[in-house]
C-alpha cells in the first residue's frame, strides 16, 4: 500500500513485507525457527497450532502467545540455551552432531582463489546452497541477558546476565543502582585468554565441554542450575529486605550481591574446567 492521502492506497500497510530484507527460502528459518521455537517452548499447547515451517517472513505466525504457566527466570534461560533439543530439528542429533552430540554448527564460506586449483575451491553458490538450523544459543555468542522487570522498587532494577555463549554461560544479576560492575564481566579481551575475565572461564570450559557434549552438558547444567537457584534467591531476600531502607544501605547490599556472585562465577567454572 502507499499514503492514503495520496488516494493510491491499497489495502492493509505490511511493514515487514514492504522493508524486511528477503533471505530467500533457504536462510529465513535462520530466524523464524528461532520463533517457532520461543513460542512453543512458552506454549507447548500451542504446538500443533504453530507450523515449524513456514514462509520467509512467517506471517502466519502470531505476534504473541498466552504462556500455559507463569514463567520464572529458570524458564527463560532455559530458551537462552535451547539448541532445538527434543524436536526434529534436535541439534545434537544426527551426523554433524558428531558421535558426542556437539550442537556446534560452524558457517561455511566461499574461499575461491584461496587454493591453486579451481576444483579445490568452493563457490558461493555450493557454498550457500544450503545451510544447518541455527540454534537459540549460538557457540559463538559473546554475552546474552534476560531482563526482569517488576513493579515496586526501582532500584531493584535488574538484569540477568550471562557471559559467553547461553548453554555454557552463568546468569548473574547485575543492578541499575550498584555503583559499579564487577571486574571479572569488565577485564579482558575476545583475543586474548585472560583467566580473571568470565568469559574466558566459560569459553575455555565449552570450548573442551563442546566436543563430548553428551557426556559434559551434565556437569555443565548441574553447576548452572545450582547457582542460578542460589541466586535468584539471594535476590529475593535483597529485595525482601530492602523496603525502608536508605539508598546508600541498599545499593551497598546490591553491590555485594553482584560482586561475590561474579567472583563465584570465575572460580567455579575455573575449578569445573579442569577436571573436565
Amino acid at each position: 500500500g502507499t499514503c492514503p492521502s495520496s488516494r493510491a492506497y491499497d489495502g492493509e500497510f505490511d511493514f515487514t513485507a514492504a522493508y524486511a530484507a528477503s533471505r530467500g527460502t533457504i536462510l529465513a528459518p535462520y530466524a523464524t525457527r528461532r520463533m517457532w521455537r520461543a513460542m512453543t517452548l512458552a506454549a507447548p499447547s500451542l504446538a500443533d497450532e504453530i507450523p515449524a515451517e513456514t514462509n520467509e517472513f512467517a506471517d502466519d505466525y502470531p505476534f504473541s502467545v498466552p504462556v500455559d504457566k507463569k514463567l520464572g527466570m529458570d524458564d527463560v534461560f532455559a530458551m537462552l540455551r535451547d539448541h532445538y533439543e527434543g524436536t526434529a530439528y534436535d541439534m545434537t542429533q544426527g551426523p554433524a552432531a558428531g558421535p558426542y552430540g556437539d550442537p556446534a554448527r560452524f558457517d561455511v564460506s566461499a574461499h575461491q582463489g584461496l587454493y591453486p586449483h579451481a576444483k579445490d575451491n568452493l563457490s558461493p553458490k555450493e557454498a550457500f546452497g544450503g545451510t544447518f538450523e541455527r540454534a537459540i544459543s549460538l557457540y559463538r555468542a559473546s554475552y546474552s541477558w534476560a531482563s526482569e522487570s517488576k513493579k515496586g522498587d526501582d532500584r531493584l532494577a535488574h538484569v540477568w546476565f550471562g557471559q559467553y555463549a547461553p548453554h555454557a554461560a552463568q546468569y548473574l544479576p547485575l543492578y541499575v543502582a550498584a555503583p559499579a560492575l564487577p571486574p571479572q564481566l569488565t577485564t579482558g579481551s575476545l583475543y586474548r585468554y585472560d583467566a580473571a575475565s568470565a568469559y574466558w572461564a566459560h569459553a575455555a570450559l565449552a570450548n573442551y565441554a563442546a566436543r563430548f557434549y553428551v557426556h559434559t552438558i551434565g556437569d555443565v547444567r548441574a553447576l548452572q542450575e545450582r547457582e542460578e537457584r542460589r541466586l535468584i534467591g539471594a535476590h529475593e531476600e535483597v529485595a525482601a529486605g530492602a523496603a525502608g531502607r536508605g539508598d546508600a544501605e541498599v545499593e551497598e547490599e546490591l553491590s555485594a550481591l553482584q560482586a561475590e556472585a561474579a567472583g563465584r562465577d570465575v572460580r567455579g567454572w575455573t575449578e569445573l574446567f579442569y577436571p573436565m
